[in-house]
């Protein structure tokens, strides 16, 4: 019944309306800008290209939808730019736009408040609207914040704002809200709060969890209380483990923290996957390479997305070409199980430094066809393919 009334008030606003789509304004880039600081709305702008296949697609089947463009027509200024056109091209520089099509909610002042990116389907678009506008709600919560408030209300509204939107931010708030509260009792908020405000065992909350783990089991079964615990002691062992100042990774430190947590094998590979992780964070790429050929010549099957990684941090930083060769024969293993666009590309890639054309050429025309099946752009491997056949 409710999704019939929703239906028929849509109806109702494109008949008086006479909509059947979002409506772009016709204006230059500045006068959409003050048209929204004097209405006090956001500028949603689509930031297109005219040869994007998906900037096609939403323009023909996601904003002509009732729905999405009833929500957007009547909560934002909506402007429609091609990037590679006229002031397209400098507000393209302006906004760092080079992914089709790219979606930004601007306020009045020209400032970013959110984005978004590719082919989304009619309920996905309109959540990233309310989602703009829930982040401009949260603009003058975050200002209290930093401030200082602490009413506990206030807190808890401000992290049920923040969760979805910045997590991170929201941690800070739910460890400012039980570092300041004495709680016997959680409601439900609270004990999303309380898990959210801890990572790990050396988080300053952990302490909190377990006190009130008792509490926690009103809410939470008991196994997957202890599964969580379990994480967050591992994630403890790992966190001490690590110096992002120094850029090491005490491997024995953490092999020894775990040695209750975890199997032998179970210690091994997650080593060698944080690993990976951090010596790519701290650019320490001769400690990656030297893991990464361990890992690889293990031949353990990893995931398509950790090759992935391993085979850009090789294409892009490392230099030996035994290592490149290597890398090609594990990734062409992962690949023929799993491919991806990705994978491909980044063995045309490696098959080009190599000097390889013929199989490098191979794995590009894949990655094209592949990127476009997902109806993506494909631009990046495409200007490899062209670099390889000039």
């Amino acid at each position: 019944m409710r999704n019939l009334y929703i239906l028929l008030c849509v109806l109702a606003i494109s008949l008086v309306s006479g909509q059947t789509s979002i409506n772009f304004e016709k204006s230059d880039f500045s006068t959409i800008l003050e048209k929204a600081e004097k209405e006090n709305k956001l500028v949603f702008l689509d930031a297109f290209a005219s040869w994007c296949g998906p900037c096609i697609l939403m323009e023909k089947n996601v904003f002509t939808d009732p729905e999405v463009y009833t929500y957007y027509n009547q909560h934002f200024i909506n402007a429609r730019i091609d990037m590679e056109k006229g002031e397209g091209r400098e507000l393209a520089k302006k906004y760092g736009v080079n992914t089709y099509p790219s979606y930004l909610f601007l306020n009045g002042k020209g400032e970013v408040v959110l984005r978004g990116y590719g082919y989304l389907k009619e309920e996905q678009f309109v959540r990233l609207g309310q989602d703009a506008l829930i982040q401009v709600g949260g603009i003058e919560l975050k200002k209290r914040f930093m401030e200082g408030e602490e009413d506990p209300e206030f807190l808890k509204q401000a992290f049920g704002i923040f969760i979805k939107s910045d997590p991170l931010f929201a941690k800070q708030i739910a460890e400012r809200y039980f570092s300041k509260f004495t709680l016997k009792e959680l409601d439900k908020l609270e004990v999303a709060m309380l898990l959210n405000s801890v990572k790990s065992a050396t988080d300053s909350n952990y302490a909190k969890f377990i006190s009130l783990k008792q509490n926690l089991l009103e809410h939470i079964p008991a196994e997957a209380l202890d599964k969580l615990q379990r994480q967050y002691q591992i994630n403890g062992a790992i966190d001490s483990a690590l110096n992002l100042e120094t850029g090491k990774w005490d491997k024995d430190l953490f092999l020894e923290n775990t040695k209750e947590l975890l199997t032998t094998k179970q210690a091994k590979e997650l080593w060698q996957e944080v690993g990976l992780n951090f010596f790519g964070l701290t650019k320490n790429f001769k400690e990656y390479e030297a893991l990464a050929l361990e890992v690889m010549e293990e031949e353990r099957l990893l995931e398509p997305q950790l090759t992935t990684q391993i085979l850009y941090t090789f294409a892009e930083n490392i230099e030996n070409k035994e290592s490149f060769r290597a890398a090609l024969d594990y990734g062409i293993k992962v690949h023929s199980g799993h491919s991806t666009p990705e994978l491909s590309y980044l063995i045309a890639k490696l098959y080009h430094k190599l000097g390889n054309r013929k199989l490098a050429l191979k794995y590009a025309t894949e990655s094209v066809a592949l990127t476009k099946e997902k109806g993506a752009d494909a631009t990046i491997p495409e200007k490899l393919l062209k670099e390889i056949t000039q």
